[in-house]
């Protein structure tokens, strides 16, 4: 088992804010979001402006567009708060360890806390990249984080080149 890559990081070195902003904001889907709601906008504007008639239905496509925005913002605002809460219940104050290994066959994590994990990578869903981070995401919704600056073994743009390798989705 040749280690590829490895982090090695504490929860002091708090990236989830970084990351859910990603996973609310930035993906490809609200990233169409945002599209089509400039498109209704521009075409609200000039159907104001060269019909000189306001029309109710199509401007009623404005408060939907900002209330699924203003929902989304909530749900990462409770996500954000909610990894804390539990980080807090899980580990109290206590400085936590992370080594996250990566071979050629599985990702490993370890805590100093004892507490172990493998995935293949097989059950990765998808990678993503923040300014900060790698993060692998996992098909039952658990995130590898790797921060660049952490890597002891290898780096980020290797890495990402290997995970593309690897036929992982979103790995550049």
């Amino acid at each position: 088992m040749d280690i590829l890559y490895q982090v090695h990081y504490d929860n002091r070195m708090n990236y989830i804010d970084e990351i859910y902003q990603h996973m609310c904001f930035k993906t490809s889907s609200m990233i169409t979001f945002y599209v089509c709601f400039v498109i209704v906008v521009i075409l609200n504007l000039l159907n104001l402006v060269l019909t000189e008639n306001l029309n109710y239905a199509t401007l009623l496509t404005i408060p939907v567009f900002a209330y699924v925005f203003a929902v989304v913002f909530f749900r990462y605002k409770k996500s954000i708060k909610m990894h804390q809460d539990r980080q807090k219940e899980i580990n109290g104050d206590k400085v936590i360890e992370i080594f996250v290994t990566a071979t050629e066959e599985n990702v490993y994590m370890a805590e100093s806390t004892g507490r172990a994990m493998k995935i293949s990578y097989s059950d990765i869903m998808r990678v993503f990249e923040t300014k900060n981070t790698v993060v692998l995401h996992s098909k039952s919704n658990l995130l590898y984080i790797f921060p660049k600056a952490a890597f002891t073994v290898g780096n980020a743009p290797d890495f990402l080149m290997f995970l593309k390798n690897k036929g992982i989705k979103g790995a550049k």
